[in-house]
């Protein structure tokens, strides 16, 4: 549960390739959750009254001050300070059916002893394990996971945070059990072992994360005096008794020294009123002791004097090829109003026409790039530019230095300009007027981090703010991008090394930038395409709502349908104007569907490299589109192609179109041909590296899946096509499409065919195809055992077990989503908590169309497949005991969690419009998918649990499919273990093997 500081300030949200590489690069990568990811900003607002000074006055009284909320948010928000010390943010949302709740504690691994590196992260797991009032270990888990919720918490360099969600009906008893850690935790002597063991075993299952290892490298280049420098996460061998240093009373000291209320905050979201929630925090946190510390701070810097520029070559395991610029900049917390690194941010990773990373791209030097400020430590932002090189590109770092610091050079000339920082506030006032109310968990983590930052008015709006442009503070902050002010770390697989950090084995190099090499950078052309990007053409000026011709649903909003609005010649359209959110955005689907790319993988993988094309020529569009709150793209699958436009509704038509001119023109280049199929392989040799328990997971779906193809195959047959095999593939694709399309949102029935009618411009559907089918799953067995070895090189073993259910049945799809809420926190707690099998152990349901099954997974570094393949069986086997003691009312509980989160509606129109969109897709337009299994959930009876779980789980004889891998310690023993039991069926990992097993067994094939 360790993780890095978050992120301070992002600009945009990145594209999924690109949030992998933040997170491989960035010193500190995203841990906590802030209330709106947009980080934009505000001037109008409404208000809601908060407390800000610590009283025992009652709501209304005099310690109100004003504080800014968007007019559309009806939630009620109080802060105050409870009476020792601990400030508390509460929320209140009659609307939601559950509730969440987070704590706050202002330090983290920056307080760690040096004799015990990782305590705090010890610590952090050591508080769900029993307390005076609730000693049983799993209490607390039980109690949340049985009551529809989910908890976890997160360690980084200077806090905390520990949150959970939960039914709503039962939130007072869960803040009971959950304020009980900061009250009077155990600490039990027999759990500091096995805890121990359970920080090890996630230590070891990140020894091949090269998010982890990077970091451990950066740790090991800073200044080694300051506390940033420490192993944070802790392992076996740091987390022991050192002579006289006991770890337990280690992690008691600790506790006592560093949780006091005065360093904490808790957040509070219920449907209660403000009075009734404040009247929670009293009387579960006020116990809480103040002890009056003060948080740690360093009082070194990060980097001595004179140890930049530097620069450090990281050698990855998977294949990343970035290159990330570190400048160091003065804390900047306090300028939240201002924003100048969020200008800066966007200026330098912008990408349209002028742009750095346009550049780079069309010299065919990188694929992405991406900008923005990190709070490192106490005093110090780490400003980063990371950008993803291609092959060529590795061979270029001198050549991109020198045009990043030319445009850095142009904006400190022509970059500052108030129309620029104008049309940032104008995007942030129009999300602060037309957010969406955010996850309740993400929220009480937010705001419980927040209120320990900011002042209580500015608590809701201050990530909304683009208030004060302040040129000279802008500048200020630019004379920090210095060529002799900065980090380079190159990370790539074949980089040159020299030593070795300690703690991940991570090899590396460091060494100065010499002025030799800086001043040629200087010396470096002055490149013409460099420009300061221009005026964003896709800032919404209509925001209007249009005129409704249906008033707001009397029942649940998922049940309110789309309706189809033309049914025509190879082309269908459903459409829905909202009538619930009342925002002014809109979302546009659309399905080009033909079984061309069923046929073969050939024709799959001409389709990938085609929609690849498209987004990648689209980029330099896209991103100012992206700024302005839409986006656009197209993508590939085994029915066909998919496309889709997001945002505002006033540019839709304008983004449409830009896409289906790239999709139909195909002005392709060689060049990027080759770079896109280059990365594709990569991927894929990536995905290869994964964590063991991850690989497993993709290899079960390989199995199961009727048309999948393995790796192996797609990388032999993507080598064998050319340029041109795309180009010539490409009429024969979007001449054997047949339509179907979604409109909703902000949009009348007559702009929707409007709509779809710019498509039929671009595109002809035909009507005579046959529509292609969906995929299969493969049914298995109902008695016996399979197993697939896959190797992976680790340290650790895994093994994923499958149990499908007989039949596709409404029935049967709601008795294995019964027995993943069951049987997840009784197994986590046997497997994991008393026998310390390992720290990924889980299980749950895999839903693959109208086929489930159950999954249970581990990763372990103590034991091989084969023992943890035993101890599922007979934790399988022990269970019935608590099944058959469960009584009437407990079964009535499990169930209703079930349903309640079954029923749960969206919150928001995207994911309202996404939820329509995919049951359109599997023809499941006029019922919802969800609703349909929580009406199954609900007619379940206790009796047909027992006698499923005796049927089809704990029956020795019922089938199972075991994909595993041995971990690299583990080899001797897995061999001394014996043979396969009589009967099991062995699955090859290659691709014939593989498929003579596929087409051995029928399938379930949707309808």
């Amino acid at each position: 549960m360790f993780t890095s500081k978050k992120t301070f300030a992002p600009v945009r949200q990145l594209s999924r390739h690109l949030q992998h590489l933040l997170l491989l690069l960035m010193v500190s990568g995203c841990a906590q959750v802030a209330i709106n990811p947009q980080q934009s900003g505000s001037v109008s607002s409404s208000t809601a009254t908060i407390r800000s000074q610590p009283s025992n006055l009652r709501s209304g009284e005099q310690d109100v001050v004003s504080v800014s909320k968007s007019p559309r948010d009806t939630r009620s928000y109080r802060a105050l300070t409870l009476s020792n010390g601990m400030k508390v943010v509460l929320i209140s949302d009659p609307s939601v059916n559950g509730a969440a709740a987070s704590v706050h504690v202002g330090v983290g691994s920056n307080s760690d002893p040096e004799e015990f590196p990782g305590l705090s992260h010890f610590l952090e797991h050591m508080l769900f394990f029993g307390t005076k009032k609730y000693p049983q270990p799993g209490e607390y888990m039980q109690f949340i996971s049985s009551h529809n919720g989910a908890f976890n918490a997160n360690t980084s360099y200077d806090s905390t945070n520990y949150f959970f969600q939960v039914d709503g009906t039962y939130f007072p008893a869960a803040l009971d059990r959950f304020s009980q850690f900061f009250i009077s935790p155990l600490f039990a002597e027999e759990r500091v072992d096995s805890e121990r063991n359970a920080v090890n075993s996630e230590f070891q299952g990140g020894l091949q994360d090269d998010n982890r290892r990077i970091q451990s490298v950066l740790r090991a280049v800073v200044n080694q005096k300051h506390p940033w420098a420490n192993f944070p996460v802790g392992n076996s061998a740091t987390l022991q008794d050192h002579g006289r240093a006991k770890l337990r009373a280690a992690l008691i000291k600790h506790y006592e020294q560093h949780y006091s209320a005065n360093l904490m905050s808790l957040s509070l979201l219920g449907r209660e009123n403000l009075d009734n929630l404040e009247a929670l925090a009293r009387q579960y946190f006020e116990p809480i002791k103040n002890k009056n510390r003060r948080k740690p701070v360093s009082k070194v810097p990060l980097f001595s004097k004179g140890e930049l520029p530097k620069q450090v070559n990281v050698k990855t395991l998977s294949d990343i090829r970035a290159v990330n610029y570190y400048f160091p900049l003065p804390e900047i917390r306090q300028y939240y109003k201002e924003r100048p690194a969020d200008y800066l941010a966007n200026m330098l990773g912008h990408e349209a026409e002028g742009s750095l990373l346009k550049l780079l791209r069309d010299l065919g030097w990188a694929n992405a790039l991406a900008a923005g400020a990190t709070q490192a430590t106490d005093d110090m932002t780490l400003f980063s530019v990371t950008i993803a090189l291609t092959e060529a590109g590795m061979s270029k770092l001198d050549e991109i230095s020198a045009l990043l610091f030319q445009y850095i050079e142009l904006i400190k000339q022509a970059g500052v300009q108030p129309w620029l920082y104008q049309e940032l506030a104008t995007m942030a006032q129009v999300s602060f007027d037309y957010q969406e109310p955010p996850n309740p968990v993400n929220m009480v983590r937010g705001m419980a981090e927040q209120v320990q930052l900011l002042p209580p008015q500015d608590l809701i709006r201050a990530i909304f703010l683009y208030e004060k442009y302040d040129q000279q503070m802008i500048h200020a902050l630019l004379q920090n991008f210095r060529t002799d002010n900065v980090l380079i770390v190159l990370s790539d697989k074949d980089v040159s090394v020299t030593t070795q950090e300690p703690w991940y084995g991570t090899q590396y190099s460091e060494f100065a930038v010499s002025k030799e090499r800086i001043a040629q950078w200087a010396q470096y052309p002055r490149h013409p395409q460099l420009a300061i990007v221009q005026p964003n053409p896709f800032i919404p000026e209509q925001l209007a709502l249009k005129p409704r011709t249906a008033a707001p649903p009397p029942g649940n909003i998922v049940n309110n349908r789309p309706q189809l609005v033309l049914d025509n010649s190879g082309v269908k359209l459903w459409h829905k104007q909202d009538n619930w959110f009342f925002v002014p955005r809109a979302n546009f689907f659309l399905a080009g569907l033909t079984p061309l790319l069923q046929s073969s993988l050939r024709n799959s993988l001409l389709a990938g490299l085609y929609v690849n094309l498209v987004n990648d020529q689209l980029s330099a569009f896209a991103y100012p589109a992206t700024l302005a709150e839409a986006s656009f793209g197209v993508a590939s699958n085994s029915r066909g192609i998919t496309m889709a436009v997001n945002g505002y509704s006033d540019k839709q038509t304008v983004l449409l179109e830009a896409l289906l001119q790239s999709l139909t023109k195909a002005d392709f280049q060689q060049e990027r041909f080759d770079i896109i199929k280059t990365e594709m392989i990569r991927g894929w040799q990536n995905a290869e590296l994964e964590t063991p328990y991850v690989r497993l997971s993709d290899s079960l779906r390989e199995v199961l899946v009727k048309s999948t193809w393995t790796t192996a195959e797609k990388i032999t047959e993507l080598n064998r096509i050319s340029f041109t095999d795309v180009t010539s593939f490409i009429p024969q694709l979007l001449g054997s499409l047949q339509l179907t399309g979604l409109s909703h949102g902000n949009v009348t029935q007559s702009e929707a065919l409007a709509m779809m009618s710019l498509v039929g411009r671009y595109l002809r559907p035909v009507s005579q195809n046959k529509l292609p089918g969906y995929e299969s799953v493969i049914d298995l067995p109902e008695q016996g055992r399979a197993v697939m070895d896959v190797e992976i090189p680790h340290e650790d073993s895994a093994l994923v077990l499958y149990q499908q259910a007989p039949d596709d049945s409404l029935q049967s799809q709601a008795l294995v989503k019964v027995f993943a809420n069951l049987l997840n926190i009784p197994f986590f707690d046997r497997l994991r908590t008393q026998q310390q099998l390992g720290y990924v152990v889980s299980v749950g349901d895999l839903p693959m169309l109208d086929m489930n099954g159950l999954v249970y997974t581990i990763e372990s570094p103590v034991a091989d497949p084969r023992l943890l393949e035993q101890r599922i069986n007979e934790f399988l086997q022990s269970f019935e005991q608590t099944l058959l003691s469960m009584t009437p009312q407990q079964f009535s509980v499990l169930k209703a969690g079930v349903v309640n989160d079954l029923h749960q509606v969206p919150v928001t129109l995207d994911v309202l419009s996404g939820r329509y969109w995919g049951d359109i897709l599997l023809g499941h337009e006029s019922q919802d998918r969800n609703f349909a299994l929580a009406d199954a959930v609900a007619a379940v009876t206790q009796e047909q649990v027992v006698d499923y779980y005796r049927q089809h789980i704990a029956n020795p004889q019922a089938g199972r499919l075991v994909m595993r891998s041995v971990g690299m310690g583990h080899q001797q023993q897995f061999r001394a273990a014996g043979s396969e039991s009589a009967g099991t069926v062995q699955i090859g990992t290659d691709a014939p093997e593989l498929e003579m097993f596929k087409n051995s067994r029928p399938v379930f094939a949707y309808p």
